[in-house]
């Protein structure tokens, strides 16, 4: 969704990107949200996990606040059949929301995130990620464990500056904690607990 080269969106003769559009106040295009929530059903009826994915470039003025639109959808794809859905685009943490005992993760950061910007470029937050483990038992019930993850914003080796840079490692200490405290805060706002263990955040029915 956004910044999608001309000519590179699918159509019905030929390949592509899966294009989400809007219009000119912004709103979701109503035949581009209908094919993909189509999709999705369809996917539902085959018995497998269905993953919803969307790579999202539409940020407006802050990209990391959570828009509404961006939410909606995310709600609309469970209802149409997803497990799961998961949002990427900014490079920032975005916080987890449950709907109908489902994970919206609507933003984890970036697992690999190389830049050729100058050091100190970017805010602290876009060097934090995670990784979410989504496990459902045999009663349907879904259960997150959030790994912290930190990516190097200082280059490991500087003979190869960009290339050993972003490079993510599992965080620990003061690191890990400040990752867990704001997906904990963040999902919260999202109305979703989740509890610290440790270096881990874990949510269960």
């Amino acid at each position: 969704c956004g910044k999608i080269p001309q000519g590179g969106a699918a159509t019905a003769s030929s390949a592509g990107i899966n294009e989400l559009r809007t219009d000119e106040s912004g709103q979701l295009l109503s035949e581009d949200v209908e094919r993909n929530l189509a999709s999705l059903s369809v996917a539902r009826q085959s018995g497998a996990r269905v993953i919803a994915y969307l790579h999202n470039h539409l940020w407006g003025d802050d990209m990391a606040r959570l828009k509404p639109w961006a939410r909606s959808f995310a709600q609309q794809c469970v209802d149409a059949g997803a497990d799961i859905f998961v949002s990427h685009g900014a490079p920032l943490l975005m916080g987890i929301e449950m709907y109908k005992g489902r994970p919206l993760l609507h933003g984890l950061g970036s697992l690999v995130f190389q830049s050729r910007t100058q050091d100190g470029h970017y805010p602290a937050e876009v060097w934090q990620s995670a990784i979410v483990q989504v496990t459902f038992d045999r009663q349907d019930n879904c259960q997150l464990e959030v790994v912290p993850v930190s990516l190097n914003e200082v280059a490991d080796d500087p003979q190869q500056r960009q290339a050993s840079r972003g490079r993510p490692r599992l965080a620990s200490g003061q690191a890990a904690e400040q990752i867990i405290e704001r997906m904990i805060r963040m999902s919260s706002a999202l109305g979703t607990p989740l509890v610290r263990q440790g270096e881990r955040a874990f949510y269960t029915v």
